[in-house]
């Protein structure tokens, strides 16, 4: 198209009209379009026509651009380009200040400087639902197009949609929210060793992405395929987890309701297990008399049980010594097979019985035990309590203690 026919500022012919002569031809003052010398006019009629142009649009480019230093709109530097390639933003927010809102303005604004620029309105002007005067931001490397929609409102992109390849069958949006302070979220990707495909999978509700770093509450089925690590912290559903080798505490979280067969006390799906802990250290001095380690004891039905018992203890004198048995309250049993296991520093007692009388001795030694361990199974007969005693092999006047920590368990199998 031959220059003074178009302005670049608006994209819009400035003069043309009709050719009595030449009906239905495009003609500018008089001058058919492609003819060497048009004049300047006023377009009074254009009729139907195509319109050919051999060369592309150019627009109006204003570059270099250098940012307002320390920013702000009074000072910021003026655009007056279409397209407004910033060169130098040194530091976060330097400004510059879009022209005059004036209806189907449209002026795009590209950041390639060193830091966050800040594109102001002019005095009096807002851009987007932003208060009058206030600007909004582009990040390195990025651009954003303002188009006026009256005289003094500027109208940006607040959101990237991309539609999907089949008409009307959805697409993706990225929208942003307002963050705590001016701060921008930066989405990339680390370095690929080849080509990926992330696919992100239908989560059958509304969901938030699982993140490295933070809190998180995780809802629904999640298979990993390596091994959890050890937990530290801990708050109902919500678990944050460290390296394997640091401490871990005891944590409360929330089960989702199971679903199947539960496990019974009776039947094809019988598992009944109960876990008691010594409470507090019990000492025998001078005294081969029986009695119960404070806090193991178990209530037991008719049926038949598995048991472990984990007995740390300190034996002051192996004269003394140190014994174990089982004290039946109301308690009746048919059979029992039981082991015991004593440790001293350099030696391993094992010991067997199948006596099913009250205090009958599961383990006893005249040793420095430092650690005892009980297992078996028993068939009750007749139902009641089961309360785990100690007591120096031999009478002697130094102490045996069973200390805190010592465990009992009881695992009903039929």
């Amino acid at each position: 198209m031959p220059a003074g026919g178009y302005n670049t500022q608006t994209d819009t012919l400035v003069g043309y009209g009709t050719d009595k002569a030449n009906p239905g031809g495009v003609i500018v003052e008089n001058t058919t379009i492609g003819e060497d010398v048009p004049k300047p006019g006023n377009f009074t009629t254009l009729t139907a026509e195509t319109l050919t142009l051999t060369e592309p649009v150019m627009i109006d480019v204003q570059t270099p651009i250098t940012a307002f230093a320390t920013g702000g709109q009074t000072s910021a530097t003026q655009l007056v380009g279409q397209y407004c390639l910033v060169t130098t933003c040194a530091t976060a927010f330097d400004s510059v200040k879009l022209a005059a809102a004036a209806t189907g303005k449209v002026q795009t604004v590209k950041n390639i400087g060193a830091a966050t620029l800040s594109v102001f309105p002019t005095t009096g002007d807002a851009i987007n639902a932003l208060a009058a005067n206030l600007s909004i931001d582009v990040p390195v490397g990025s651009e954003i197009t303002f188009t006026a929609i009256d005289g003094t409102t500027w109208e940006t992109k607040l959101a990237l949609y991309v539609t999907a390849g089949t008409t009307q069958t959805g697409g993706i949006v990225i929208r942003p929210t307002a963050s705590t302070g001016n701060t921008i979220t930066t989405i990339t990707n680390a370095l690929q060793a080849a080509a990926r495909t992330y696919t992100i999978p239908d989560a059958g509700a509304s969901a938030s992405f699982l993140m490295t770093a933070g809190t998180q509450v995780v809802l629904g089925s999640t298979t990993f395929t390596n091994s959890l690590l050890k937990l530290l912290g801990s708050s109902t559903g919500v678990q944050t987890f460290t390296s394997a080798n640091a401490g871990a505490s005891n944590f409360t979280t929330t089960i989702p309701a199971v679903t199947g067969v539960l496990a019974t006390t009776t039947g094809a799906n019988l598992f009944y297990a109960d876990i008691s802990r010594c409470t507090a250290p019990v000492t025998k001095n001078a005294s081969a008399a029986y009695a119960n380690v404070t806090g193991l004891s178990q209530v037991v039905v008719p049926g038949t049980y598995a048991f472990v018992c984990k007995l740390p203890s300190t034996v002051a004198s192996g004269t003394g010594g140190i014994k174990y048995a089982f004290n039946y309250t109301t308690t009746a049993l048919t059979s029992i097979e039981a082991t015991g296991r004593g440790f001293t520093s350099a030696a391993v007692a094992v010991q067997h019985t199948t006596t099913t009388t009250t205090q009958t001795d599961l383990f006893t030694q005249a040793a420095v035990v430092i650690y005892t361990e009980l297992t078996g199974t028993m068939v009750v007969a007749t139902g009641g309590t089961i309360d785990l005693q100690m007591a120096q092999n031999t009478s002697n006047a130094s102490d045996t203690i069973a200390l805190l920590g010592a465990s009992m368990e009881f695992v009903r199998i039929a």
